[in-house]
């Protein structure tokens, strides 16, 4: 079975509207029982009120090539694991495990993983 969580993160993937009530009224974080599903709710709603610091596709002169946006206007971010098991697992097993510990915390699924 599906559980809630994930049902969610596919859905937001999609770019649904969460600031959209059903016919009784009701917004999804006002159905919402599990508190990590309701955080990224949250984080959905303050992300879409929050202004990009530049135009969706364009750069500032001082961006350059280490741009903070992507050409769809969403914040981009960098996280960097040091100390990684590289001797026991391969690559590919790292990525999993990445990928895994990105969707546990809520975050967004990640458009590219370098190891």
């Amino acid at each position: 079975m599906t559980d809630q969580r994930e049902v969610v993160s596919l859905l937001m993937e999609e770019n649904v509207r969460v600031d959209r009530a059903n016919k009784a009224g009701q917004l999804p974080h006002d159905l919402c029982q599990d508190e990590p599903t309701l955080r990224m709710l949250e984080r959905r709603l303050v992300s879409a009120k929050v202004p990009s610091a530049a135009p969706s596709g364009e750069q500032s002169q001082s961006e350059g090539q280490g741009a903070a946006q992507d050409t769809r206007g969403k914040a981009k971010h960098r996280i960097r694991f040091e100390n990684l098991p590289t001797d026991s697992m391969t690559e590919e097993m790292i990525k999993d495990q990445i990928r895994l510990f990105v969707k546990k915390t809520g975050a967004p699924k990640p458009s590219r993983i370098d190891v």
